[in-house]
Formats: structure tokens, C-alpha cells, sequence
């Protein structure tokens, strides 16, 4: 492979494939296609010659989404150590049971699976029966946003409409999900694979997001008079986000070593902020096919109006509306 090629994702034929994992993937359990209660365990360690760049995946302790860590190797006792978990604002335990691995070469035992070794720019792959590679499309993700669009409040983007087109095959962004929000349960990655930054008057219409890595539409900073109406999105693991400028967490409790600014500090300074980032947003609920392996929640940021949010007929408990800024938290509208 090129010594340049790094990716969490790999397709055949348009389908993604199993980053070597354990336990093995099965689509039939509740959680992550599969959980095990001895996922890093000292014995499961001990058959891993070096799991450094593997990831290490486990439930919030109630079930409200998931953390995600990157291992960083074994320590002298022979534990896994590792760095991330960092996608709740609020911190917190892991669940004890609902766990898994993956990115581990020695868990390369099932049809499916590969495994990129970084050091020899090796490719591993356990073809299922009846794949015929040589005439096979092999696809690696690299890229986390399909589309950007970029301007500001003076000068925005104008008049954009995207109808009728498929965005396919983001890299994920997990790791990158740290950035804390104000009051919310769930950090965010600012992109998606359709990103708007300081725009008006544009529009995302039937679409089809097809297993993109992390966000599927994120709408950041000024936004006015945007239109998200019904599109596709197919096996992602995380949805759709809209979040203004200038808002972090004001909690005062700790968050992965970092403390929040003073609440009343913070809502002084970046409320007018606040009231100029965004007024007539309207999302409509999306068809989507399959379900998440990996991600938070799906959150909607703070807008200039409620019926932005209630618009989007999103379920608060996994699509959370951030609307705790200000007032405590805004109704939603369940569906």
C-alpha cells in the first residue's frame, strides 16, 4: 500500500468492510454488533503482540451513547493503556459489559475483516466466499468532508442548493469528537461531510448520505434561511449537527482535565453572539436506512428559535436538542 495511506475504512464493491474486531461482528446483538464483557482484559491483552492504533468502544454506564478510546500500546504489567473517552462532556465510567476492540491485527480471524498494518503499509483481508477480487472496487476513505462551503457573517455563501446527488464514504471522525458544548451531555466534531460555515439562502434536498464516517450535514457559525429537507442516510454514526460560533461548556465540573469558564462569564460575553448566529433553520426528518456502530448522539446546537429545533422531529434521548444555553432544556418533538 502507499506508504502515504492511512484509513479507518475500507470498501469492496461499495460495501464497507469489518475492521478487524473483537468480538466478531453479528448483526443480530443490541449493541455495537457485538459486545464482550472481556474486551481488553488482561488475558485478551496478553494475545496482542502490539494493539498500538487499535480502539476501544464502550457504552455509557445508562446507556446514552458511547466512548471511544485509542490504545496506545501495553504497559510493563501487560494492561492496555489508552487515550480518548473525551466524546461525553460530561465524563463518566464505562458500561462493564457493553465493550469491544477493534483494529487489532491478531482479531483478524473472520470473513470480512482487514487490518492495515502502518508500519509495513500492509493490507490484510479475509475476502468472504464468492468475493472475486480481481474484479473487485477496493476503496479507502481520506477524506472527512465531501463538501465545504465557507464564508462569514460580512460575506457569506449565497444561493447554494444541492438536489438529487450522493455524498459516499467519508473518513471517521471519532477521535476528533472532543469539542465541548455548553451544557450539552455530548462533545462535536465542527464538519461533516456536507458543511456549511457563514451561509444563507441555501439548501440540502434529496440527497442520499451514504455510510460517511461521522457527520452527515453540519451547519456551523451564521446561517440564515437554510433548508435541510428529506434525505437518505445510510449506516453512519453520527447525524445530523447545527452549533453557532462562540459557545463552549460553562460546567463547572471537570471535564477530561479541563475546567469551563465561569457561566456567568461566558453568557455575558458570547450572548450577542448567540442572537446573531442563526434564525430561520429548518431541518424535516430524515429517512435513514441501518443504524450507528460508533458515535454520540446526535445533537442539534442552540438556533435563534425553538421551532427550529421541534422542526427537526427528532427524538431528545438520541438527538439530543442543545438548548440548555440560556432558559434549561427546550422541549423537543418526538416522533
Amino acid at each position: 500500500m502507499p506508504e502515504n495511506l492511512t484509513t479507518d475504512e475500507i470498501f469492496v464493491n461499495g460495501d464497507r468492510q469489518i475492521l478487524a474486531r473483537y468480538p466478531n461482528f453479528d448483526p443480530t446483538a443490541q449493541y455495537f454488533d457485538g459486545f464482550a464483557t472481556d474486551a481488553i482484559s488482561p488475558e485478551q491483552a496478553a494475545r496482542w503482540a502490539d494493539p498500538t492504533g487499535g480502539y476501544f468502544h464502550a457504552m455509557h454506564p445508562s446507556l446514552w451513547g458511547d466512548f471511544t478510546w485509542r490504545i496506545t500500546g501495553k504497559d510493563p504489567q501487560g494492561a492496555v493503556t489508552k487515550e480518548g473517552g473525551w466524546q461525553n462532556n460530561r465524563g463518566g465510567a464505562m458500561h462493564r459489559t457493553i465493550r469491544f476492540v477493534e483494529n487489532i491485527f491478531e482479531e483478524l480471524d473472520a470473513p470480512g475483516e482487514w487490518f492495515l498494518n502502518a508500519k509495513t503499509h500492509t493490507l490484510y483481508f479475509y475476502p468472504r466466499a464468492g468475493l472475486d477480487l480481481s474484479k473487485a472496487t477496493v476503496e479507502a476513505t481520506r477524506l472527512r468532508s465531501l463538501v465545504e462551503y465557507r464564508g462569514s457573517e460580512d460575506k457569506p455563501v449565497r444561493f447554494v442548493t444541492l438536489r438529487g446527488l450522493t455524498f459516499r464514504h467519508a473518513a471517521r471522525t471519532v477521535m476528533d469528537t472532543k469539542e465541548p458544548l455548553m451544557r450539552s451531555d455530548w462533545a462535536i466534531y465542527r464538519g461533516g461531510a456536507i458543511f456549511f460555515d457563514g451561509a444563507e439562502d441555501c439548501a440540502v434536498e434529496d440527497s442520499l448520505l451514504d455510510q460517511v464516517g461521522g457527520n452527515a450535514i453540519f451547519v456551523n457559525n451564521y446561517r440564515r434561511r437554510l433548508l435541510v429537507l428529506p434525505h437518505y442516510q445510510q449506516s453512519m454514526p453520527a447525524g445530523r449537527h447545527k452549533e453557532p460560533r462562540g459557545l463552549r461548556t460553562c460546567r463547572r465540573e471537570q471535564h477530561h482535565g479541563r475546567l469551563g469558564p465561569q457561566p456567568s462569564r461566558l453568557a455575558r460575553r458570547e450572548r450577542p453572539q448567540y442572537r446573531r448566529s442563526g434564525r430561520d433553520v429548518r431541518l424535516r426528518p430524515t429517512r435513514r436506512h441501518g443504524r450507528a456502530r460508533i458515535g454520540s448522539p446526535k445533537q442539534l446546537g442552540p438556533g435563534k428559535s425553538r421551532a427550529e429545533k421541534e422542526r427537526s422531529g427528532l427524538r431528545r434521548r438520541h438527538r439530543p436538542v442543545d438548548g440548555a444555553q440560556w432558559r434549561g432544556h427546550s422541549r423537543t418533538t418526538s416522533t
